[in-house]
């Protein structure tokens, strides 16, 4: 039976942070993208990586967040949206 994949060692091989592709983070990742043996000549699994962006900023992550004043208040529209409680000696 004939492998439908190969796996290739090529110099691109690289990490890549998404934050420079439109994440809201900045950590690494790793990534494997498999492209179909019939293909590869067709397409290079660089081509399926979208363009670079400017990194968002703070406010652009952040800042339609509902203001929490008070410890322990939580976002009444987003229970994941919370002022962490913590010990008032911290």
């Amino acid at each position: 039976m004939k492998k439908a994949y190969k796996i290739l060692q090529t110099h691109e091989n690289q990490i890549i942070n998404f934050k420079d592709y439109g994440a809201n983070s900045s950590r690494t990742r790793s990534v494997t993208i498999g492209v179909r043996r019939d293909l590869i000549d067709k397409v290079h699994p660089l081509d399926l990586f979208p363009d670079k962006e400017e990194p968002k900023t703070l406010i652009e992550v952040i800042g339609n967040l509902f203001s929490l004043n008070e410890m322990g208040e939580i976002d009444p529209s987003d229970i994941y949206h919370h002022f962490k409680p913590y010990r008032e000696d911290m």
